[in-house]
């Protein structure tokens, strides 16, 4: 069964950190983990609609790999701080740009749809999701040691845990009709290098004249040697050899 990084992601946080978010963020502590997983699955689906070439996935797993330099293993720490806070949403605004792009307003302006938060709050939101669902990622990376292949095999394992956690229009934002057609962008089969260098490999080299009528003289004379032996061993045989 694929890993569930929604799980993984709300169990690292664990009470203290969803309590942490929650008041960073204005809320109450039971709209904390809704509210987490509606952003981290919305980033999740970015990482889908990213994977759709073989550039975007390797600059995911780039990404990802990166981001297992990210100390998070206390983020109800980071959470209750200022500046820690601030430097954990500076990485996730970058992340975000490379996700969405051009639609990282939308993307915003759906999340505050759906949750009641301003559009300062739900970036925010995003910013944080963002940084920790890709450490969990890099770190599945690393201890699986995946490729973009395995990769993207991940992500798309994330499909049945993410489909009841996206807000209303998050798809319309990434040009997609529904999760079935995000998934059917993602590349699963990278082009194998050995493919592509068969392909430039030159065609064997024809043989030359020589080879051609070579071989079957120096059989022709082979059995003109044992025909040869023959007739002597005959003469010596019937003593009219010298």
């Amino acid at each position: 069964m694929a890993d569930n990084l929604l799980e993984m992601a709300v169990r690292h946080l664990g009470s203290s950190g969803l309590s942490a978010l929650g008041n960073a963020l204005g809320l109450g502590d039971d709209k904390a983990e809704p509210a987490f997983n509606t952003g981290a699955a919305s980033v999740l689906a970015g990482m889908l609609n990213k994977a759709g070439s073989e550039s975007g996935l390797g600059a995911l797993l780039n990404m990802a790999t990166k981001s297992t330099s990210m100390d998070l293993s206390s983020p109800g720490d980071i959470f209750a701080s200022p500046d820690k806070m601030s430097s954990l949403q500076d990485v996730g605004g970058t992340m975000m740009d490379s996700l969405f792009g051009n639609n990282r307003d939308g993307v915003i302006n759906v999340i505050s749809s759906a949750l009641g938060l301003d559009s300062t709050k739900s970036g925010s939101l995003l910013r944080i999701a963002a940084p920790v669902i890709m450490s969990l990622v890099g770190k599945l990376v690393k201890s699986k040691g995946l490729n973009m292949e395995g990769l993207a095999a991940l992500l798309l394992g994330q499909k049945s845990h993410i489909k009841g956690q996206l807000p209303d229009g998050l798809l319309k934002q990434l040009g997609a009709d529904n999760l079935d057609e995000l998934a059917e962008r993602t590349v699963v089969e990278t082009t194998p290098r050995q493919t592509a260098h068969a392909a430039h490999t030159p065609p064997p080299a024809k043989k030359s004249g020589i080879s051609k009528w070579l071989w079957p003289l120096l059989i022709a004379l082979g059995v003109l040697w044992a025909l040869n032996m023959g007739a002597k061993k005959e003469k010596i045989d019937d003593g009219s050899g010298g």
